[in-house]
């Protein structure tokens, strides 16, 4: 008996590997029936919607490849190019066990007819084909409660705006297009996504002639439905400017009343995870008025949760993160409460004394405009009136940023100890102090509080909030964060609505400078380094090594453009020219060039670097390093007068190497 179980063990170590009880099987959505007999443990997701979803079901130790386009940071997984043309020699490198892919990139099927990875495509086009991608995906890494948690989170989130927007006449709901194109006006065709989202968000959609993904507008339909709402995403920006200037196009309510709103690509151009937030986002923009009635919330102000979290501080009760109704979203509260009265110092309200309570409160995208309607002060009152607090003894600061990306802070030398909370978004309203202008933006805001276990005298709390401003800069100075005006030319210093409260503290010892030279001033720039940085990375996905390609669309400059908007490039070589770029740059040598003409591009605008020739010089080099040839002329493919001359510059470059290739 023994020896017979022995010799099944040895059988079963032999046995190809598989899960026990798992088994999946579905029809894909090009019609392929897919088997799966184990957890696929190297996943290569080159449709973002899919590795979104992946990300929010908690599946990403399985992520071993992804696009440049992808929002999660996966730690280790290999960029294999962008989704309109990945690269198959990065993807075969993965050994994917499966590879998912949209239809957009069928011709992927002709290189892995062979390989072992099974080939998915899953391509939601409507809600109901939403929640089936997720089930699917859930079973396959055995995440399924997750996968059901994330429909029902979708659908709470229609269903709220549903009930919101239900009261709304016929004749009194909003007329809504989505703006797609390059030269020309489209939006998207009658049974998308997006109109589907637009209908859900409580609005009318256009009707326009055309079924599809995209159809061109025509003048006249355009004035006839005269859109009072108009919305489109970060690439979009370009030809809502244009029809802003074009006389008939121009008359139409939305540009008239300046109702025009732009969000981010992986909100408005997929359905994936988040498609639930996007609804509700873009409904509170359109019926803002509507948002404020209390008579129809679904909710009344409430806390609905508090979570403790530890600081080893002798005057802090408390810190908790609070989850509350307000407004008739969830909010997010970051609240300290002291064990006595304390005096602050706040960039929002001034010197304050005899404060309890501090915090930094989150208001989520769905509220903005009903916080802008009410102002500061009515925001304020409404918010401290939930929380069951006081104006008198309490200070808060406020922002757009998720409270889920809080980050803390803590450094310590000897006997002096620096806490610093912080929460960072720098993607919408982020600018460069003495060049860009001032306007009012959305909430992007970066938060901070600082506190220590020594007194600090007022002359320590002010000099504080000049040592915690300059850490804040030096952050975004070292990931080259954009300015939201001037993104080409321009880094930010800050976002333009930043806050900080220092706290006076408490302790055995009394300090009086808090500058750079000061042990104190060290311990808080570096407490405000580390928590910035790592805010920005939760809340915008935002790593010092990033890939160029992020880095150039942070700039404004989109690949795609560059070549289909290219007349020199002919028409039938674009499509290969575009994945050539793409592909060379995540070759090391050329994303290091293109790295450097970015920083030296920077230096040029400042007015530091005059003379051009060695990077001339330097972008011949790299165009004959592409082609293997030698003395390649640099043709000017790239003129547009809004990208600054050192870009062109590289980019040229890159195309010349290209074009003698190909």
């Amino acid at each position: 008996m023994k020896l017979r179980v022995y010799a099944m063990g040895i059988l079963l170590f032999f046995l190809p590997k598989v899960s026990f009880g798992y088994c999946v099987n579905f029809i894909d959505d090009n019609n392929n029936k897919i088997i799966i007999n184990s957890i696929p443990k190297r996943i290569v997701s080159i449709n973002p919607s899919i590795t979104e979803i992946l990300c929010e079901i908690g599946a990403k130790e399985y992520i071993k490849g992804i696009t440049y386009y992808d929002r999660c940071l996966i730690k280790g997984a290999t960029i294999v190019g962008g989704f309109l043309s990945p690269s198959i020699q990065k993807i075969k490198s993965i050994s994917p066990d499966i590879i998912f892919y949209s239809k957009i990139n069928k011709d992927i099927l002709l290189d892995f007819k062979k390989s072992q990875a099974k080939m998915v495509m899953l391509n939601p086009e409507d809600l109901p084909s939403l929640y089936r991608t997720i089930k699917i995906l859930s079973k396959i890494v055995n995440r399924e409660s997750q996968g059901d948690k994330l429909i029902k989170n979708i659908k709470d989130d229609l269903s709220h705006i549903e009930k919101k927007t239900q009261h709304i006449p016929t004749k009194d709901r909003v007329r809504v297009i989505r703006i797609m194109g390059r030269n020309y006006v489209m939006t998207p065709g009658i049974g998308s996504f997006q109109n589907i989202l637009i209908s859900k968000a409580g609005a009318i959609p256009p009707k326009f002639q055309g079924q599809g993904k995209v159809v061109r507008v025509r003048k006249k339909d355009w004035i006839r439905f005269n859109p009072q709402v108009i919305y489109g995403c970060y690439g979009d920006k370009k030809i809502i400017e244009k029809i802003k200037k074009l006389p008939g196009w121009n008359e139409v309510d939305a540009i008239k009343n300046k109702k025009i709103f732009i969000y981010p690509c992986e909100l408005t151009c997929r359905l994936s995870a988040h498609t639930g937030y996007f609804v509700s986002w873009l409904s509170s923009d359109i019926y803002r008025d509507e948002f404020l009635d209390k008579k129809y919330w679904e909710y009344k102000d409430h806390v609905i949760s508090r979570k403790k979290l530890n600081i080893d501080l002798s005057y802090v009760k408390k810190v908790e993160l609070i989850h509350s109704y307000l407004f008739d979203f969830k909010n997010k509260t970051l609240l300290i409460t002291f064990n006595k009265p304390m005096d602050i110092i706040s960039s929002l309200e001034g010197p304050r004394k005899n404060i309890l309570y501090i915090g930094n409160h989150y208001t989520p995208p769905p509220c903005w405009g009903i916080t802008h309607e009410l102002g500061l002060n009515k925001s304020r009152k409404e918010i401290y009136h939930a929380l069951s607090l006081n104006k008198k003894n309490t200070s808060m600061l406020f922002t757009g940023a998720n409270m889920d990306n809080l980050c803390l802070a803590k450094k310590r030398y000897k006997k002096i100890a620096v806490y610093v909370f912080a929460t960072a978004g720098v993607e919408s309203n982020a600018m460069r102090m003495s060049r860009d202008t001032g306007s009012y933006y959305e909430p992007g805001t970066i938060n901070i509080i600082i506190m220590t276990n020594v007194i600090l005298t007022p002359r320590a709390m002010t000099r504080a909030i000049i040592t915690a401003t300059e850490a804040k800069s030096a952050v975004l100075n070292d990931l080259d964060i954009r300015s939201s005006y001037n993104p080409k030319k321009y880094q930010a210093t800050g976002t333009g609505t930043d806050n900080i409260i220092v706290v006076q503290g408490d302790g055995k010892y009394r300090l009086d400078n808090a500058g750079g030279h000061s042990k104190l001033g060290e311990l808080i720039s570096k407490s405000v380094y580390e928590a910035v940085l790592n805010a920005i990375k939760k809340q915008n996905k935002i790593v010092k090594n990033r890939n160029i390609i992020k880095r150039l669309s942070e700039r404004g400059i989109s690949l795609y453009d560059i070549v289909y908007n290219n007349n020199i490039i002919v028409d039938y070589k674009k499509k290969l020219v575009l994945q050539k770029l793409e592909d060379i740059l995540i070759n090391p040598k050329y994303a290091s060039f293109m790295d450097s003409i970015l920083a030296l591009s920077d230096e040029y605008e400042k007015g530091r670097l005059k003379d051009l020739f060695p990077i001339k010089m330097w972008g011949k080099e790299i165009a004959s390093s592409i082609c293997k040839k030698e003395n390649i002329e640099i043709i000017p493919y790239v003129t547009t007068q809004h990208i600054p001359e050192i870009i062109k510059i590289g980019l040229n470059s890159l195309l010349s190497g290209i074009e003698n290739s190909v």
